[in-house]
């Protein structure tokens, strides 16, 4: 089984920022997409609500450190 990348999705509506897993190729762009992929309630903000993906360096990292011994 092949694991997905995690990612950081930020809704400045109700300040709070939400890690779920995803393909790269996929972007959500909703509250509702980001709380259907997390299993979290909508809780009173709208599904509509836009959110923005932020940048991540722990998400691309592969578990080879690439440092020298």
């Amino acid at each position: 089984m092949q694991r997905m990348p995690t990612y950081d999705y930020h809704c400045e509506a109700n300040g709070r920022t939400v890690e779920v897993s995803h393909r790269m190729a996929e972007r959500l762009i909703t509250w509702g997409e980001v709380c259907e992929r997390a299993g979290l309630p909508l809780g009173n903000t709208p599904a509509r609500t836009p959110v923005n993906r932020l940048v991540s360096g722990a998400a691309v990292l592969s578990g080879k450190s690439g440092a020298a011994a």
